[in-house]
């Protein structure tokens, strides 16, 4: 589930135009011996220029609010397996709410 997960996130940065992101994205899911550094990484759930933070560009697009949908699948599966950032449950917590509240 988590390759499918990073497929999408990787084509949803593609789309928003961050291709730098993507290709980082799409390294992992290529080479899958990264998959746990990257899933624990501040590249994804770090604070200022991580995906968590800033990709999809400013503002609440609805590119922007797709990845955090996709972030929100991707952390709680972390979260369950044991192999989270320690920011993954503070994000995955503020898109949650976020999202309830339609923001």
């Amino acid at each position: 589930m988590m390759r499918k997960y990073l497929e999408a996130l990787a084509g949803l940065l593609r789309e928003s135009g961050d291709s730098a992101r993507a290709a980082m994205v799409q390294n992992v899911i290529t080479e899958p011996d990264r998959l746990r550094d990257f899933l624990m990484s501040e590249d994804l759930w770090g604070g200022s220029g991580s995906v968590a933070d800033e990709a999809g560009g400013p503002g609440r697009s609805q590119t922007r609010r797709e990845i955090e949908r996709l972030l929100i699948l991707i952390g709680r599966d972390q979260i369950r397996l044991g192999i989270a950032n320690p920011r993954t449950a503070m994000w995955v917590d503020a898109f949650t709410s976020w999202e309830q509240a339609g923001v």
